[in-house]
């Protein structure tokens, strides 16, 4: 609700008390008990319309926490096995995964390429050929709407 909308519902209950203050004021001869009670409705009354005369919106606005994704793509071609680097890998995939810090922040994924990309939990390194052009192609794709 924007500043000027409050401020013309302040003036709308200004003006509503004063004129039910002004027709059932001390001023009239006959002092009732009921004054009171029918100051109080005219007052409800011309407040409410004047509050539908305003027409106030309100707006809802609804936050929430996404948690972003964090991609592992893991070369899974028999030349990480060749170069004797497969332990290590294999130690920083688990390291990664298993981390409580980034399962908090991120949601992980694993994926394994080697000439195509491929959801595998678990990383052979027997794939031919490393074709890191069409992992991050398809990666980008499959996450082109997502944080």
């Amino acid at each position: 609700m924007s500043s000027i909308t409050l401020l013309f519902i302040i003036l709308a209950g200004i003006l509503a008390l004063l004129l039910a203050l002004f027709q059932y004021g001390d001023k009239s001869k006959i002092k009732s008990k009921l004054n009171g009670t029918f100051i109080i409705l005219r007052f409800i009354t011309i407040f409410s319309i004047l509050l539908l005369i305003i027409n106030p919106k309100f707006e809802h606005l609804e936050v929430y926490t996404e948690k972003p994704n964090l991609v592992l793509a893991v070369d899974n071609s028999s030349s990480v096995k060749h170069l004797n680097q497969n332990e290590k890998v294999l130690n920083l995939v688990e390291t990664l995964t298993q981390n409580k810090d980034l399962n908090n922040k991120f949601n992980i994924e694993l994926y394994a390429f080697g000439s195509d990309l491929s959801t595998e939990d678990s990383l052979t390194f027997n794939k031919q050929q490393t074709n890191i052009i069409n992992a991050i192609n398809q990666l980008s794709e499959f996450y082109k709407t997502s944080i």
